[in-house]
């Protein structure tokens, strides 16, 4: 009942004001130990009424009712029930809303049959108009959910992480990296010292060690800052970080960092058509093309219902609604969507399926059928929400603020006793040879380093190519983009040559195969950053991916990307554009800023475009542009044209310059 606790409050203002305190001469204590029962001090109610015990000869029903409602909300849930029972012989009020917090005691103990028939004499003693008689029947409701479900077979045995990690503070939002699978990340809110502010929000990791979790470090001294921080997970690369800050939790905005070695961020706030941004109300990011999220204002079943948006060409479409099979009149929230892009583990409060409170279900986006509740343990009579399956798909984490816990909501574990298929990872690396009825729901491309002497179409390298043309044959309008680093100790032109004779190889092979060649983008960047061998070759997938496909692609090195903007627009200057037969007879050594310069070959055409510059702006390549050269917009590593950009100008207003230069 999510308004439990301030309809008590309610409750025993009401009963005092009008006189019901038996005896004045425990009024001033009564009256003091309610203020710090307000304030949820409830240790200290506790220790207070505990100490003036010798003072008294005998307690009122009043401090005996504020004693067990402290114990309740501690967690302490046998003392709670003795002074509750005991209450039960006086003819008051307070016999009756003892009813109702017995009932809540045996519910979440889950004794279900107990805690029906508790509540049921609640109702009987209610009038029909009184205020929490809805909430009373939607919990009866859950029992009978709870009891249908108790006996069925566990799908995984659960754990709280501990003392270590969890507090009596709040902990919630876990999320895990694909780098450190040692690692469970979340957010904790720390109380403050001041009464009136709300508890601060930060991201934190705990590490798992010899099997037992560590006490957690800050994320970054850097990251957390006076606001609100809410993690909410990582892309599959494990190199982003997307989260939630705001002045407070109800709205803020979602940014997403770019994690370096060197242990410092690239913030970008990230653009999308979610609006407004509550941590409260968390999307799920999925292969940094899909993006589920809940929402109440763009109409739907009732209450929160979850959408999906799709990262198409550079711009995000229009929210989709899940439908009824997911969705219902209640509140459905805290969506994970598996790597296989179709099944999708969210929770819902529909008290016709939930035990209690939000409950986490699994369900298919591409079949109709009813959404399956995970059962118990993994969901109790408490709020069970942000489930987080980890890559090794036996291994899951969640938040619950169950009574068995430390505090307001803890961490927990799930180990599952069958696999969950979905969530192994499929990896491509060197030597794994695929069968053509080979079916990947989760592929990862790592780069190529090469010695000078090895080919990437030779020996053990040829799995890459092999593995994609059948991905890029069935999904004609995604984008595969290569891109060679020639060795920084090799001269200009030798470097380049070869990393270009690399990717002609591959574009022959391509052709070969029946690929589109319109799907493939071939650049050679040179950069000093790049000392790993004398070749490399990296993957990059952009455009509409599959929806039933998670693409992990992993950088060369640490600074790849250092000069295109993440889900932004990038422009360079046309240094100059020649034949591949004219480039092989020149001499560019001293073409452009050689420290940063991009060859994009284009194969079908017989061409090389040479640029140089990184900027993140139009005005900025301009206004830099001594030598006049044609400026060139970029996005997503690709090369925009004057056509798209149009398209895109209303998403990206820069973008006007470029058209009419």
């Amino acid at each position: 009942m999510n308004s439990f606790r301030s309809f008590v409050l309610v409750l025993l203002a009401i009963y005092l004001s009008s006189g019901h305190c038996h005896a004045q001469r425990n009024s001033k204590r009564y009256s003091e130990a309610n203020y710090l029962y307000q304030q949820n001090k409830y240790d200290e109610v506790l220790n207070y009424l505990h100490s003036a015990n010798k003072l008294f000869k005998s307690e009122t029903p009043e401090i005996v009712f504020l004693s067990a409602a402290s114990h309740y909300f501690l967690n302490h849930l046998e003392d709670a029930e003795k002074e509750f029972i005991s209450l039960l012989k006086i003819k008051s009020s307070l016999q009756v809303e003892s009813l109702l917090f017995l009932g809540q005691i045996r519910f979440h103990k889950q004794d279900f049959t107990n805690a029906s028939n508790y509540l049921k004499s609640y109702l009987k003693a209610i009038p029909p108009s009184h205020p929490n008689r809805n909430e009373v029947r939607n919990v009866i409701r859950n029992c009978a959910t709870g009891l249908a479900l108790q006996y069925r077979a566990p799908l995984a045995m659960v754990e709280n992480l501990g003392s270590q990690l969890n507090t009596s503070g709040d902990e919630f939002a876990p999320c895990m990296n694909p780098l450190h699978q040692n690692r469970v990340y979340f957010t904790s809110a720390v109380r403050s010292t001041d009464n009136n502010e709300p508890p601060q929000t930060d991201f934190y990791f705990s590490t798992k060690e010899n099997g037992s979790w560590q006490k957690p470090k800050t994320y970054n001294p850097i990251f957390n800052s006076s606001k609100h921080e809410v993690g909410l997970g990582f892309n599959t690369s494990g190199q982003v970080l997307y989260y939630f800050r705001g002045n407070n939790l109800l709205q803020g905005g979602i940014f997403s960092d770019t994690i370096k070695k060197s242990g410092k961020f690239k913030i970008n706030p990230l653009l999308t058509t979610i609006n407004p941004v509550s941590a409260h109300l968390p999307p799920h990011f999925s292969s940094d093309t899909i993006i589920i999220f809940p929402s109440n204002m763009l109409g739907g079943q009732g209450g929160l219902d979850l959408f999906k948006i799709i990262k198409r060409n550079g711009t995000w479409t229009k929210p989709e609604n899940l439908g009824s099979s997911i969705n219902s009149a209640y509140d459905e929230n805290f969506p994970f969507l598996a790597p296989d892009g179709v099944t999708l583990y969210f929770s819902s409060n529909n008290p016709d399926i939930s035990i209690g409170g939000y409950d986490v279900f699994k369900a298919s986006l591409t079949q109709l059928n009813k959404a399956e509740n995970l059962g118990i343990p993994i969901n109790s009579t408490a709020d069970d929400t942000h489930f987080y399956a980890g890559r090794d798909g036996t291994t899951a984490y969640f938040s619950s603020n169950r009574k068995s816990g430390f505090g307001a909501r803890d961490i927990y574990t799930a180990y599952f006793f069958s696999p969950l298929s979905k969530m192994k990872s499929r990896l491509f690396s060197p030597g794994i040879a695929f069968k053509d009825d080979f079916q990947p729901d989760y592929l990862e491309f790592k780069p190529i380093l090469l010695n000078g002497t090895e080919h990437p179409l030779e020996n053990e390298y040829k799995s890459y190519f092999n593995a994609l043309v059948p991905i890029l044959n069935e999904n004609k309008k995604l984008k595969l983009l290569l891109t060679g680093f020639p060795h920084s100790a090799l001269t200009f032109n030798d470097g380049i040559q070869h990393s270009l004779s690399l990717l002609s190889d591959i574009h022959r092979f391509f052709s070969r195969a029946s690929v589109n060649t319109q799907q493939i983008a071939y650049f050679v960047h040179r950069s000093r950053l790049f000392e790993k061998s004398n070749q490399g070759i990296s993957f990059q997938f952009s455009g509409e991916l599959p929806i039933n496909m998670a693409l992990h692609t992993t950088p060369l090195f640490d600074g790849e990307n250092d000069n295109r903007t993440r889900d932004g627009i990038d422009y360079k200057w046309l240094i100059k554009e020649i034949t591949f037969a004219e480039f092989q007879k020149s001499d560019l050594e001293n073409d452009g800023e050689n420290e940063n310069v991009t060859l994009e070959f284009i194969p079908d055409k017989n061409k090389i475009l040479i640029y140089s510059g990184a900027f993140t702006s139009f005005g900025l390549a301009q206004w830099t542009n001594n030598h006049k050269y044609k400026i060139v917009a970029f996005l997503d590593g690709h090369t925009l044209s004057k056509e798209r950009a149009s398209e895109l100008v209303s998403t990206y207003p820069s973008l006007s310059e470029y058209i009419n230069q």
